[in-house]
C-alpha cells in the first residue's frame, strides 16, 4: 500500500475522500504445496487485539487451465498496512487427496479461502463491560472433494462432494491459535441450530457484534433452496456455534455491515440480471426483518460485489463498473437518504496502472473484501483488499502471471469524525 491517494474536489463523494491505490502487498507464499505454483488471491482482515489485526490469505494455484482452483489460506498477524507484506504468514490449511472408494482412483479435496468471526481481545460490549467472549473466534472453510483423471487434473463443472472445516480460535495477545478442524459433510452438515437451516458457503465480510453475538453473512441451505442471510452466531460451552439464520435474497457472496444509526445494511451479488444491478436492505431490529432500499440497474457487473464502511461510518458498495467486466474496481458512497449511490470513485484501473495485459488475457481486479482496524498508531484505518490477476478469454481459467499479480490492501479516506466498530 502507498499513500498514493486520489483526492475529490467536488465532494460529489460524501465524506470519502479518498482511496490508496498501491502497488501490490501480498506475492507469492513462503510456504507452496509442493510443485505447485501460486500466488495469494483474497483476504480478509480482521481485529484481533486492541491494536493488532490479522489476516486469512487465500492461495490459487495456476496452470491448471480452470478458473479457482485454490489451495486453503494462510495467517498473517500485524499492526501496521505496510507490514502486511512482510511479516511472517502461517499456514493454516492446504489441499489435501483421499481414495475414491468407487473407482479406487485419487480425488483432491480443493480448499478455498478460510474466512470467520473473531471478537478483539480487550473488547467491550454495548453495555461498556468487558466483553465475555474477548481474544476468542472461529474459521471456516469451504471445501470441494473433485475426482482427478491420470495426470491429476480435475475439471471443475465436474460433480463434487461439498463439506466444510470449521475450527475454534483464540489470541492471548502473543499467539493466535486455529484450532483442528471439524469437517461437516453434506449428510452431516454444519447446522444452524434448529433453524432447519445448514451452513453452504461464507460471505465477502466480517460479522458485526450483536449484544455478546455476532452476525454474519452467507449463503444457507435448506431441504428446499438457498439463500443468502444473516446467521447469529454464539458463544455456548466455550464454542461459537450459528444458532439462527434470516434469508434475505437469492444470490451469493453476501456482505454486511452496522450504519452510523445502527441499522444493519445487506449487499448480495446477484444471478443473471440482477447481477448487474446494486441491491441493499436495510435491518433496523438486528436483523430480524428487512426492507430493500436501494436496487439500481446498470451499476455493476456480474461479479463480486460488497457493501462497506468508512472510519466514519459512510457506508459504500464496492464493485467491478459495468461495462469493463473485472478490469476496474470502483466504490460507491452511499447518499445521506440511504437511497441511493453517488458518483464513483475508482479503486484500480488495471489497463492504466499496469499497461495492456498479455497475450488474449483479461485484467481481474475483484472480490473486494474490508474491515476497520485499529493499528499501531492508535488511529482507525478503513481497509480494502482484493485480488489482482488475468485469465485467457480464449482459454478460460488459465492465469497468466504477471508483477501486478497478488493481493492489494489499500486504505479508503474520510472526513468526517471515526466511529469504531468494536470499543
Amino acid at each position: 500500500m502507498s499513500n498514493d491517494t486520489l483526492n475529490n474536489s467536488k465532494n460529489r463523494h460524501g465524506s470519502i475522500t479518498g482511496v490508496t491505490r498501491g502497488g501490490v502487498d501480498l506475492r507469492t507464499p513462503s510456504k507452496p504445496s509442493p510443485g505447485q505454483v501460486e500466488r495469494y488471491g483474497l483476504c480478509y482482515p480482521f481485529q484481533v487485539g486492541p491494536r493488532t489485526a490479522a489476516a486469512f490469505c487465500n492461495l490459487s494455484t495456476t496452470g491448471y487451465g480452470h478458473w479457482d482452483y485454490e489451495d486453503g489460506s494462510d495467517l498473517a498477524l500485524f499492526d501496521k498496512l505496510d507490514d502486511l507484506g512482510k511479516v511472517p504468514l502461517t499456514p493454516v490449511c492446504r489441499n489435501e487427496t483421499e481414495p475414491d472408494q468407487a473407482t479406487g482412483g485419487t480425488r483432491v479435496i480443493v480448499k478455498y479461502p478460510v474466512a470467520g468471526g473473531f471478537v478483539p481481545l480487550g473488547a467491550r460490549n454495548a453495555r461498556g463491560l468487558a466483553h465475555p467472549h474477548a481474544g476468542t473466534g472461529f474459521a471456516i472453510c469451504t471445501t470441494r472433494s473433485y475426482l482427478t483423471d491420470d495426470q491429476g487434473y480435475y475439471h471443475r463443472l465436474q460433480e463434487y462432494i461439498h463439506r466444510n472445516e470449521f475450527r475454534q480460535c483464540s489470541y492471548d495477545g502473543v499467539d493466535f491459535r486455529v484450532g483442528a478442524a471439524v469437517t461437516y459433510t453434506e449428510t452431516e452438515p454444519l447446522a444452524i441450530g434448529r433453524s432447519g437451516w445448514w451452513i453452504d458457503a461464507w460471505g465477502l465480510s466480517n460479522p458485526v457484534p450483536a449484544g455478546d453475538d455476532l452476525l454474519a453473512p452467507l449463503a444457507a441451505r435448506n431441504a428446499k433452496k438457498v439463500a443468502c442471510g444473516v446467521c447469529r452466531w454464539r458463544h455456548e460451552a466455550g464454542e461459537w456455534r450459528p444458532v439462527t439464520f434470516v434469508p434475505i435474497a437469492d444470490g451469493s457472496e453476501p456482505s454486511l455491515i452496522r450504519d452510523m444509526d445502527g441499522a444493519l445494511l445487506f449487499a448480495v451479488r446477484g444471478e443473471e440480471i440482477e447481477g448487474v444491478a446494486v441491491r441493499v436492505w436495510r435491518s433496523t431490529d438486528d436483523g430480524q426483518a428487512w426492507t430493500k432500499i436501494i436496487d439500481m440497474s446498470p451499476v455493476c457487473d456480474r461479479t463480486p460485489i460488497s457493501i462497506n464502511r468508512a472510519v466514519d461510518g459512510t457506508p459504500y458498495i464496492a464493485a467491478n463498473r459495468y461495462g469493463d467486466y473485472r478490469a476496474k474496481l470502483c466504490l460507491w458512497p452511499l447518499n445521506k437518504e440511504r437511497n441511493g449511490l453517488l458518483d464513483p470513485i475508482m479503486i484500480r484501473d488495471c489497463a492504466a496502472d499496469f499497461g495492456p495485459p498479455p497475450g488474449d488475457a483479461l485484467w481481474f481486479a475483484d472480490h473486494p473484501i474490508s474491515a476497520i482496524l485499529r493499528l499501531a498508531d492508535d488511529a482507525l484505518h478503513s481497509v480494502l483488499t482484493y485480488r489482482v490477476m488475468t485469465f485467457s478469454h480464449k482459454d478460460r481459467g488459465q492465469e497468466h502471471i504477471t508483477p501486478a499479480t497478488g493481493t492489494y490492501i489499500e486504505e479508503v479516506t474520510s472526513t468526517g469524525s471515526p466511529l469504531p466498530i468494536w470499543e
